[in-house]
């Protein structure tokens, strides 16, 4: 019997003509050191062959939290972007204008890179070790926000009584909804209603607990196109959030001024903040695997 030749890794493909057709994209792993883990993002270093649908679809495709595509300056920044979910665009998210400031920086150099969003410029301090980017900081839009006119049908959703603080929604890329109970302990018990929740439409919805550090956050939301669980850079704090992703300045320690102290790369918010996150500063690390 003849032998059967092995195959000699890594495999060769000849795509002859659809070598040109490929585009890169990096998979990015946000508010983690360590690759696989954090929160995951697809970064397409340039997004010019695609039109809007396809960047729909391939978001889709991918089935990943974000998806980004870097497209040329626009309004004064180093580049455009363009941030996908499965299911539609997002103005802004905190996650994916970090991760895409990762790729963007390596590739440009220098200590800031300004990323153009659907809500302006967005810079992005980058601190570097070796010559290698470790960690970045964020200086994102001031949300609006207005009382959530849906209430009732939200904190039934959620099964809950109500809320310590006026139920409002908080404008800054997704439209995210903040409910605070009594304890950590109702926050983790949480065992929400998601056909109900999915009749709510194109919100993220927020539940937390005014005081304390430890906690069991998770998140899922049915109306942007996925479920995920959450990561383990999420698995620390108050915060339980019911939607794709818990805005990143949920994450980070302020101080009296705003601005986040630089002492690590994963903080949970002061038991002094006691609503929902309207400052400005947000931070993170990223593995590129």
């Amino acid at each position: 019997m003849p032998a059967v030749p092995t195959a000699q890794l890594p495999l060769d493909l000849d795509l002859g003509r659809q070598t040109r057709e490929l585009h890169r994209y990096f998979v990015v792993d946000i508010f983690t050191d360590t690759p696989l883990e954090g929160n995951q993002l697809a970064v397409f270093t340039d997004g010019r062959p695609f039109s809007s649908e396809q960047m729909q679809r391939l978001a889709r495709e991918l089935n990943l939290s974000e998806t980004v595509f870097i497209l040329p300056s626009q309004a004064g920044g180093d580049v455009h972007m363009r941030i996908f979910t499965p299911g539609t665009e997002l103005p802004f998210a905190g996650h994916p204008v970090l991760g895409t400031a990762f790729v963007a920086g390596t590739a440009l150099g220098g200590d800031v890179v300004r990323l153009e969003t659907g809500l302006g410029v967005v810079p992005v301090e980058l601190d570097r070790s070796g010559g290698r980017i470790v960690f970045g900081w964020m200086d994102q839009p001031i949300p609006s926000w207005q009382p959530y006119e849906r209430q009732d049908e939200l904190l039934a959703a959620l099964g809950v009584e109500g809320s310590l603080l006026p139920v409002e929604a908080y404008a800054n890329g997704p439209l995210h909804v903040y409910v605070e109970l009594d304890s950590q302990a109702a926050v983790a018990g949480l065992h929400p209603d998601f056909a109900a929740l999915g009749k709510l439409e194109g919100i993220g919805i927020n539940c937390f607990a005014g005081s304390g550090s430890a906690g069991r956050p998770g998140c899922s939301h049915p109306t942007w196109g996925f479920r995920r669980i959450p990561p383990r850079a999420r698995r620390r704090g108050r915060w339980r959030s019911i939607s794709h992703a818990m805005p990143v300045s949920a994450l980070a320690t302020r101080s009296k001024s705003g601005r986040a102290p630089r002492s690590g790369a994963r903080r949970s918010c002061t038991p002094e903040q006691r609503g929902p996150p309207t400052g400005s500063n947000a931070c993170g690390s990223a593995a590129r695997r």
